[in-house]
């Protein structure tokens, strides 16, 4: 049987990959007679197994185990730039503090039908809503004090009446205390 040398070597060439047993395999013959052949050619005789690999965030040429080629770290130099590059920086649309978002939670908000997050917080959140619903402090009680603060009962007892959630949750979206919107649902009710 004729062993074409010249192929073995294109083997090694093209499959970097390949140990000298799966190529001695391929052509029938040992190891050891692929690797002379290798070896009289001045070709790698050990397998690769590490690869230059670019960085999909920065750019940054790095190497990686071949194991590891296929996973997340073989795509990314470290964890900060995977983290990077898996997150969306948006600018809150109250206090224009910059705040990051996992992509995927972007993705799985607009599959439902739902906007981005525009808040860094349930905090300016309840202040968008505040705002937006009529909520806001009455401007004749900002400087008086002792009179204590007004809301609009109404439009508490509508958002209730909309949304079903309990003082608690009230409170903290609206950013009133939720002892207040407690006494207007149970006055409201009388």
């Amino acid at each position: 049987m004729i062993i074409d040398k010249i192929a073995i070597c294109q083997r090694r060439i093209h499959n970097p990959l390949f140990t000298l047993q799966r190529i001695g395999d391929e052509f029938g013959c040992t190891r050891e007679y692929v690797r002379q052949i290798l070896k009289s050619n001045k070709l790698q005789t050990k397998s690769k197994r590490r690869f230059k690999v670019t960085c999909l965030n920065c750019g940054n040429e790095f190497s990686i185990w071949y194991c590891n080629l296929h996973r997340r770290n073989g795509k990314f130099c470290s964890r900060v730039c995977y983290w990077s590059w898996c997150r969306t920086t948006i600018i809150c649309k109250i206090c224009g503090k910059a705040f990051t978002v996992r992509n995927s939670d972007i993705r799985g908000r607009l599959k439902k039908g739902q906007s981005p997050p525009r808040f860094c917080s349930k905090r300016c959140q309840g202040k968008w809503l505040a705002k937006t619903a009529g909520f806001e402090v009455h401007p004749e009680n900002r400087l008086q004090k002792g009179i204590g603060l007004k809301w609009n009962w109404d439009k508490v007892m509508e958002l209730q009446k909309q949304t079903g959630w309990g003082s608690n949750r009230l409170g903290k979206t609206l950013g009133i205390p939720y002892s207040t919107v407690s006494n207007i649902l149970r006055k409201r009710r009388k």
